[in-house]
């Protein structure tokens, strides 16, 4: 592996074709303003366009629009940058633009695709929320919060599917402005070790608990059939185009200390469980305290097709920022969120969610102090 120079990457190509990237240092820091932030408890008024039931995704028009998508009110709803309501489409039913279970929104091209997997299928919409027709997924009735579309750039986009085909494996099945494409890229399993979850066995039925920070693979389709993926505990991203890796980037940066309170508060469960059930046996058992937390808690490719990175580091949670060829450009101090941000180039979308499980939709203006 490559020393680097004091801030910024190294690359070379070694004898096995692999280009590896190493990244140190500290890259420049862009800022994120609130232009805006839509949810219903922030008003004072009776219900309307912001009082979201459970916002699952968020993307960016190109006339300057924020699409939302409400699972629970089964539409989409769609916002100036400013935060002002414009209009909806959408309505929960099995028709021609009709939701049951609406996943996930994209971009591809000038069409908005709309993942409805009890639909078994994709639809498509204009701009204004006019239906434009739909796309058959290969299964029907899935569920899991996971289960979403992935846009790579602004005519590639990936949707979860498990095909047929291939023993209903797990696919990234590309999709392209005029259909599916010919791309179906494998998601990679979770790795057996380390172990990820606790297994108890209670009787005739086993439970499942999540080992807390422990290590596991994050993964996201790429432009062109790339797939990008990491293990949490490892700031190392490999780059693979079928089963052959084209290149690896890694940064140098020191994880987040954990402290005894976060590690008795995110074990509270499993260790009731097992104090209320001594004679029930797990596996494995609960393990000892890790001193860190696992330094990237997810990534995403951009439809500009640079990487983001979302890292838990000493120095506080982040936003890396890196271009396609690995090169480290900036970090973003991370805001509260969850689930997958809308990423454009003067703009990102994020989705919030309160105490009182109430759903926000913020809007952030990029701030480059270089202008980069």
């Amino acid at each position: 592996m490559l020393v680097a120079a004091a801030c910024g990457p190294d690359e070379s190509l070694p004898s096995d074709g692999v280009i590896r990237v190493t990244n140190m240092g500290t890259p420049p820091v862009w800022r994120l303003d609130l232009v805006a932030s839509m949810g219903a408890g922030a008003l004072s008024t009776a219900a309307g366009p912001e009082d979201f039931g459970r916002v699952v995704a968020v993307a960016l028009g190109a006339d300057d629009e924020v699409f939302v998508a409400d699972r629970l009110n089964w539409e989409v709803r769609v916002f100036g940058l400013d935060g002002s309501h414009r209009w909806s489409f959408g309505r929960r039913g099995q028709g021609p633009g009709e939701f049951e279970s609406l996943y996930s929104i994209a971009w591809v091209g000038d069409r908005l695709l709309a993942l409805d997997y009890a639909n078994a299928r994709i639809s498509e919409f204009s701009a204004a929320g006019d239906h434009l027709g739909q796309r058959e997924t290969a299964t029907q009735g899935v569920s899991g919060s996971g289960l979403r579309l992935y846009p790579v750039s602004p005519e590639e986009v990936y949707a979860d599917d498990f095909l047929p085909e291939h023993d209903f494996d797990h696919f990234y099945v590309g999709h392209g402005p005029e259909g599916p494409t010919d791309i179906a890229i494998s998601k990679l399993p979770q790795p057996e070790e380390p172990a990820s979850h606790i297994v108890c066995t209670a009787e005739d039925r086993k439970l499942f608990y999540s080992i807390p920070f422990a290590p596991s693979l994050v993964q996201h389709p790429g432009p062109g059939g790339l797939l990008y993926s990491a293990m949490t505990n490892a700031y190392r991203i490999a780059v693979t185009q079928g089963a052959d890796t084209v290149r690896v980037i890694e940064r140098e940066a020191e994880p987040a200390p954990l402290s005894a309170a976060e590690w008795e508060a995110a074990s509270e469960g499993i260790r009731n469980f097992r104090s209320e059930n001594p004679g029930v046996p797990c596996e494995p058992d609960l393990p000892g305290r890790p001193s860190v937390k696992p330094i990237v808690k997810t990534l995403f490719v951009a439809p500009d097709g640079r990487l983001w990175v979302d890292v838990a580091a000493a120095d506080g949670n982040w936003w890396e920022v890196f271009a396609a060829d690995g090169d480290l450009l900036a970090r973003i101090e991370a805001p509260a969120s969850r689930g997958i941000p809308a990423l454009g180039a003067e703009h990102v979308v994020t989705i919030r969610r309160d105490s009182l499980d109430l759903d926000y939709v913020d809007v952030y203006r990029i701030e480059r102090p270089d202008g980069s």
